[in-house]
């Protein structure tokens, strides 16, 4: 009888941790990104169209190199619509081609903005200091602006500070940076 009573208990607990778990859904639903102050620029829809007539560089990493890619829009894409695009990362056709994005993730710009042709990007925490490619994810973002005709150069701030950030040879600088600051890490 002592054996029945331990038994029944156990039984009950192993029934009631295989029935634990995350339900299954019937087809895919979207994630939404968490809340947080960083939002400006997450998007939940995919990157733009590769169907338009108007040509858009973006500018992503293979291996330890940054290799340009040419998409196509159906209109010219703001700075804040391309570093969004970047962001969103490289398309399945682009991925098959080894490309990837030394860019953590979607909460690493808040603000993209035009100051007398130069690109202001205002940064959160998530893009200093991060893994090795911290060259590789600002070259990213500064060839894809300055593809632009109307942007001469790009500098970076967290909030209103300006803040140094790697150039191609691994120096720091706080001037505008161009994507000659980048040619050490091309793809040749």
């Amino acid at each position: 009888m002592r054996r029945t009573r331990l038994l029944v208990p156990v039984a009950a607990l192993l029934l009631g941790l295989t029935g634990c778990g995350i339900p299954v859904d019937a087809e895919p639903r979207p994630v939404r990104p968490p809340p947080g102050p960083y939002q400006a620029l997450a998007s939940q829809s995919p990157s733009a169209p590769d169907n338009g007539t108007v040509a858009v560089k973006l500018f992503f990493a293979k291996g330890d190199t940054i290799v340009g890619v040419e998409r196509r829009t159906d209109r010219v894409r703001t700075p804040e619509e391309l570093i969004r695009d970047l962001i969103a990362g490289p398309n399945d056709a682009e991925t098959n081609a080894g490309l990837t994005s030394a860019l953590p993730g979607t909460a690493v710009v808040d603000a993209v903005g035009m100051d007398n042709g130069i690109a202001v990007v205002n940064i959160t925490e998530g893009l200093e200091g991060i893994r090795n490619d911290e060259v590789l994810a600002f070259a990213q973002i500064v060839c894809t602006l300055d593809a632009r005709p109307d942007v001469k150069g790009v500098i970076f701030r967290h909030g209103p500070v300006a803040i140094d950030v790697p150039a191609g040879d691994g120096s720091l600088t706080r001037a505008p940076l161009t994507t000659a600051d980048y040619s050490e890490v091309f793809a040749r």
